[in-house]
């Protein structure tokens, strides 16, 4: 049996390695100096050739690569033969509960699978699946692997949601015994998998409570995230509010059923700080409740940025510095959110060439600038940084301001946590009064059209929501 794993764990033929990077050809290429390599070490992401020349016989190389079909096929027929192989073996070792050795073949068939894509390997990535979870050391966390796989494989429609049904419920079968045995993070980590391959809308109501219970046991941030992606897919919101015991202002600060699909959809993936169900009274420099992330809010490189925040001004400082609402502001780099008396909403911005470049943008309710902020309303603020046309395009209550030129790239601020309601830098900056739905969105670049239909609907619904829940806000 040892020289059976041995042969199973031995390199492929020399003709199926990649002589450059020496591992196994995955996607094989010819240069046009005849030699073979993968296509991953011949092209960069781009698909621009990495060598100027062979390196192998140091000629100059063409820009083109051409696919070798003949020893891709060769390559294909020989992963098959020894998948086979691992699972025969593995079932073997499983019979025999030698499941240490098991362990051993699963990783060859694993290592293998990793770098499929094709269909012709679905028939024994099922086989392998039955074995796994026929052995009593596989985790749950690859029973729900196997179904993710199978699913990357399939080749209709009806073959993943056969798929998505069986791995809803290898999947709640886990996430139980998991919750028997009090492993919340196991738990998670089950969740997340089943969740990334197949999202929301969930058919059974019984995985849907079950993953949001592995959620609820881990980050009640991520909770109520999930939440609103479930409630806007499923087809009885009330039941699912009741599932959730959500009831009165808190259903209604959920506020997603009533939220325009195309609105919402700005806002996926966003890294939040707080919703509407945390929201407090600031009096002492912090939000009470809020629930603060230890990630990196700064906008990225060549990604498009968005940040929203609703806000009520209880009291204003005449000093629009120290009326802080959202920030990641310090050090004069990063950004931050403050309003003013007589300013309005303000927004700094710190870029290379600026680092103390700001722009505050007067709001008020008929347009003239000799009104002060009204205290005690809510407004909701839409940021939107494109780094294309290097621009910042502010939206306060639904109404979109020209966008202001950056000079420079953005200035990130490394040092130090974003906040809510106060700096993260100088403790005398307060803000006293609400807020609530603090969040940033990544890798969205957005027109002007497309922020003016987002900013319009969001701070509608926002607005709405939190207008009828003001008086459990306190």
């Amino acid at each position: 049996m040892e020289e059976l794993l041995e042969a199973l764990e031995a390199d492929p033929p020399e003709e199926f390695m990649d002589d450059v990077m020496l591992c196994r050809l995955v996607d094989p290429v010819v240069l046009s100096s005849g030699h073979v390599v993968d296509r991953t070490t011949a092209l960069d992401d781009q698909g621009a050739l990495r060598f100027t020349y062979c390196p192998f016989s140091r000629e100059e190389l063409k820009k083109d690569v051409y696919p070798c079909v003949g020893l891709h096929k060769r390559l294909t027929a020989w992963k098959l033969e020894r998948l086979n192989k691992c699972v025969d073996v593995a079932k073997k070792l499983v019979g025999e509960e030698l499941y240490d050795d098991a362990e051993r073949a699963f990783a060859c068939a694993e290592d293998l699978l990793a770098d499929v894509r094709e269909t012709t390997y679905v028939a024994v990535a099922k086989a392998l699946a039955d074995v796994q979870r026929a052995s009593p050391r596989c985790p749950p966390e690859r029973r729900v692997a196997c179904w993710r796989r199978l699913a990357r494989a399939a080749s209709s429609d009806a073959e993943r949601a056969a798929l998505k049904r069986a791995a809803a419920a290898e999947t709640a079968r886990a996430l139980e015994e998991l919750a028997d045995r009090g492993d919340a993070a196991a738990g998670r980590r089950v969740a997340d998998a089943f969740v990334a391959r197949f999202p929301p809308p969930f058919e059974d109501a019984a995985i849907a409570d079950r993953v949001l219970r592995a959620y609820e046991a881990t980050s009640a941030d991520e909770l109520w995230k999930l939440r609103r992606r479930v409630l806007a897919t499923c087809d009885d919101e009330g039941a699912f509010l009741e599932r959730e015991g959500l009831r009165g202002d808190e259903a209604e600060l959920l506020g997603v059923a009533s939220a325009p699909a195309d609105a919402w959809e700005l806002l996926e993936g966003a890294e939040w700080l707080v919703d509407a169900a945390t929201t407090r009274c600031v009096a002492t420099g912090f939000v009470g409740a809020a629930r603060l992330r230890h990630g990196d809010l700064n906008p990225r490189p060549g990604q498009g940025w968005v940040l929203e925040v609703c806000f009520r001004a209880v009291a204003l400082d005449d000093d629009a510095e120290r009326n802080v609402v959202f920030s990641h502001l310090a050090d004069g780099r990063g950004w931050e959110i403050r309003c003013g008396r007589t300013t309005g909403v303000g927004v700094v911005f710190a870029t290379e060439r600026s680092s103390n470049a700001f722009s505050e943008f007067a709001v008020d309710d008929d347009g003239a600038d000799d009104r002060e902020m009204c205290l005690e309303v809510w407004r909701h603020v839409l940021l939107v940084h494109n780094p294309v046309m290097e621009t910042l395009t502010l939206a306060v209550d639904g109404r979109r301001l020209p966008p202001f030129h950056l000079d420079g790239a953005f200035l990130p601020c490394a040092d130090h946590r974003p906040t809510i309601g106060r700096s993260p830098a100088r403790r005398d900056c307060c803000f006293v009064g609400h807020v609530a739905f603090a969040a940033v969105t990544f890798d969205a670049l957005l027109t002007d059209d497309a922020v003016d239909a987002a900013a319009a609907r969001l701070a509608e619904t926002r607005l709405r929501v939190l207008s009828a829940a003001r008086d459990s806000l306190g």
